[in-house]
């Protein structure tokens, strides 16, 4: 096998080939502590790839000078799939690539939408009770029908990420709801009370179509009204093994309904956080072990589903009876969470972690092939 080098497949932004500033800061703290690891990282899209050579012109990072070159380089024996997909028609450039070298070792295989991982978590009676009730939207008559049995609902997007284009709808009084969203560019709109027909017309006006889930509403609300819930990752090591790697809480800003710190939200430490809420230090420790447990299903389960994973963020939630609810899973993990509450430590193992897992891949790999010598 050739040394080890480790691609990091990833998505233009736009057609000046632009990566997400974020992404490019946490390309290059993975390009460091590989370093450190002796193994290459470099960044690569599919837009970059000679097909017929089987060579990419990929980026790297140099840490000395601070700057980023190109390079063309073979394709990269390790894959770590960072490409976002809500990234519009450019999945199909990822299904294009992974087709054509099959036999290149990826850490991870893609996870399904929001609709598709539900139903399969759906079916494991122990994870089940931890689900909100979801379904996807079809028609105005789904959205009323699941108001009649829960009084807040959610509509989200089947791939969207980060809290964008999410609705909130509450039940008023008879006829009446309150209509809460976050658009498209993380900002707050201002709540506005609607009629049924109303809520209806808004609806189609926004083309709310089968692309949207409906979730039933669970109350995360503090006693300043503002939405919390916490972000737990989950990670491979460099045995292979699937291990809690770190978990925080995440409250919004006023008047947000969701608390993701791309909009506005601010990091929490867990132990603080819990102890906000349940002024019971046997409660607190014993949500805290159930957390893992439950976590440790969730990963299992997704796994023997999709194939081989790397890392999963899921983000749970405990309502006022400290019933520990799952609300959604991210293949495409932050760290920064945990830079928010300042573990520096928990930051740097979340970063090294893949890099180590890709180590453990390899080094199989290249026993395998040498007993196959």
């Amino acid at each position: 096998m050739p040394d080890p080098v480790l691609g990091v497949l990833t998505v233009y932004k736009n057609d000046q080939k632009f990566i997400e500033w974020e992404e490019r800061q946490f390309f290059q703290k993975l390009t460091a502590a590989g370093c450190h690891l002796g193994l290459e990282v470099v960044v690569l899209t599919p837009e970059d790839v000679d097909y017929r050579k089987a060579e990419v012109h990929a980026q790297t990072f140099q840490p000395s000078k601070s700057k980023w070159i190109r390079k063309w380089i073979p394709l990269p024996p390790l894959i770590y799939d960072r490409f976002r997909y809500h990234a519009g028609g450019r999945v199909l450039q990822l299904r294009q690539f992974r087709q054509s070298f099959p036999d290149l070792i990826y850490l991870s295989r893609p996870l399904a939408d929001k609709w598709t991982v539900y139903k399969k978590l759906y079916q494991n009676a122990e994870i089940r009770p931890h689900l909100p009730l979801t379904t996807t939207y079809t028609s105005k008559e789904d959205l009323f029908r699941t108001l009649k049995s829960s009084r807040v609902v959610y509509l989200k997007p089947i791939r969207g990420t980060g809290g964008r284009g999410i609705y909130k709808i509450e039940k008023f009084d008879r006829n009446r709801y309150i209509l809460s969203e976050r658009d498209l560019q993380h900002r707050i709109v201002k709540p506005v009370k609607l009629t049924e027909g109303q809520i209806v017309s808004r609806l189609e006006k926004i083309n709310i179509s089968s692309n949207f889930v409906i979730q039933q509403g669970i109350d995360i609300h503090l006693n300043d009204k503002r939405v919390h819930d916490f972000r737990l990752l989950m990670q491979k090591n460099g045995e292979g093994k699937w291990e809690v790697t770190g978990c925080a809480g995440r409250i919004g800003p006023k008047g947000s309904i969701t608390s993701n710190l791309h909009g506005g939200g601010k990091a929490v430490a867990l132990q603080e956080l819990l102890n906000r809420r349940f002024n019971d230090n046997a409660q607190v420790s014993s949500l805290r072990h159930q957390m893992v447990r439950f976590s440790h299903q969730v990963v299992r389960d997704l796994e023997r589903e999709f194939g081989r994973l790397c890392e999963l963020a899921l983000d749970l939630a405990i309502d006022r009876e400290g019933k520990l609810w799952l609300f959604e899973v991210n293949s495409k993990p932050s760290r920064e969470v945990f830079s928010r509450i300042g573990d520096r430590d928990t930051y740097w193992k979340a970063v090294r972690r893949p890099l180590e897992y890709a180590l453990h891949l390899y080094e199989q790999e290249s026993r395998l092939n040498n007993r196959m010598a």
